[in-house]
């Protein structure tokens, strides 16, 4: 089939990941650079983001419209009746666009007899929308747009909250970037960003993070080619300042890759430190080759699998030990709406036992007063301080330190930030100590 246009694009995105499985990231970048024009990339990325944040909504709306459900050898078809509803609905574009170039997809897709099948659902729409809005708000799941398990986890953890997650999971984020201290102060980069006509906003509580709106490409962001800045969350950039690099400390980073958190530490670093930049993943550590190159920072790298540990360590034991561990990235929803879909409540299970396995390996490289990081971009109290809670019943040196409270939420161990409109992602941080 033809690269021929954005909505093209968009639904090929669309079914990579809901029907194939595949990451969304991965799909955009298997895709997007078929399209020559700019424009086209943004709105098929545009596209598809929509359909995935409110794939519940949209299948319900296609739902009340069809006479009868589609043959399963018709669920492409599916597809295109989302990417033609994203169109409508919640954030319109032109409608008669929207809608005629939503009924070419079915000929590219050799399935001309289906035109005014979706014309026609597309045009019911329209003229239904107000009633079909106002009647999904009853609801509950089609209007939330998540999965039901996992808004059971989130009323569970957060009976007062998990309302404003889903909310801020179903918005668009900001794009947060780190200023690089070693290169520019943080005011001097405010004055560039002001001097090239963008607007910028500070974070709350992470002094070198500054979000510009609204977002764009990496080539265009004043100074990222220079490594003046590289793009992470303000939440994310709690976890360099916790682990607080020092002139002559041993540093682990358990699971390394992309690289941004590595990266912070050695900006953030008081003088030379020893880290170790360790992941299993051989491809996505060259991302932090590559993000390293850019900055000009230079520290160990090696792809081994953490919990494994005579595949890599030397014995020589760590001052300070980051474990960013592998999570359900329920915190990070807005950036990843395909979360939502691909991942499964039986899952959970595994992460948790992974977690536990990164924690009891890496607890023993760990030196007698050393300090180790734990921290997830998940908002699930199983994958969080539960873990802490564990961790330190079952080892006698284990010891937590609290960290201060200037920001997020108090839990049993740790501190938890939640997603925020206009503000961070979901993480959580805590910190355990050694004692002899």
């Amino acid at each position: 089939m033809k690269q021929e246009s954005s909505r093209l694009a968009a639904w090929q995105i669309i079914c990579a990941v809901l029907d194939d499985g595949q990451n969304l990231d991965l799909a955009l970048g298997q895709t997007l650079p078929k399209l020559a024009d700019p424009r086209d990339r943004s709105l098929a990325q545009k596209l598809a983001y929509t359909v995935l944040r409110w794939k519940g909504s949209l299948d319900w709306f296609i739902e009340q419209l069809l006479d009868r459900p589609l043959k399963k050898r018709d669920q492409d078809l599916q597809h295109v009746l989302q990417l033609g509803l994203a169109q409508l609905w919640p954030e319109p574009l032109a409608h008669h666009a929207a809608i005629n170039e939503t009924v070419v997809l079915t000929r590219l897709l050799d399935k001309p007899w289906a035109s005014g099948l979706v014309n026609g659902v597309l045009r019911n729409f329209q003229r239904r929308e107000t009633e079909l809005a106002a009647a999904l708000k009853s609801n509950l799941a089609a209007c939330l747009s998540h999965p039901c398990w996992l808004v059971n986890k989130l009323q569970t953890d957060w009976p007062d909250d998990w309302r404003s997650i889903i909310d801020a999971n179903n918005d668009s984020p900001p794009l947060w970037l780190r200023i690089n201290e070693t290169r520019i102060t943080v005011t001097d980069y405010h004055r560039q960003l002001a001097a090239s006509g963008i607007e910028f906003c500070r974070s709350d509580y992470a002094p070198s993070a500054v979000a510009i709106d609204p977002p764009r490409p990496v080539a265009e962001i004043p100074g990222f080619a220079e490594g003046l800045v590289s793009v992470q969350d303000c939440a994310a950039q709690l976890a360099a300042s916790l682990i607080n690099p020092a002139a002559g400390d041993s540093i682990l980073d358990a699971c390394a890759a992309p690289g941004g958190k590595t990266a912070h530490m050695l900006e953030l670093a008081t003088g030379p430190v020893d880290l170790l930049a360790l992941d299993r993943n051989a491809a996505r550590m060259e991302k932090v080759q590559h993000s390293l190159d850019r900055l000009g920072l230079k520290c160990r790298l090696k792809v081994a699998d953490a919990t494994r540990l005579a595949d890599w360590w030397d014995g020589q034991a760590f001052d300070k030990i980051l474990l960013d561990a592998p999570c359900s990235a329920s915190g990070i929803i807005r950036r990843h709406p395909d979360i939502k879909w691909l991942r499964q409540a039986g899952q959970i299970d595994k992460l948790i036992d992974l977690q536990w396995s990164l924690l009891e390996n890496l607890w023993q490289t760990l030196k007698p007063s050393g300090k180790l990081v734990y921290s997830t971009c998940s908002v699930l109290s199983c994958e969080n301080h539960e873990q802490i809670d564990r961790c330190v019943d079952q080892h006698d040196d284990a010891r937590e330190r609290r960290i201060p409270d200037l920001w997020g939420v108090t839990r049993d161990a740790g501190r938890q930030l939640l997603p925020t409109a206009g503000q961070g992602d979901g993480f959580f941080y805590a910190v355990l100590e050694k004692h002899k």
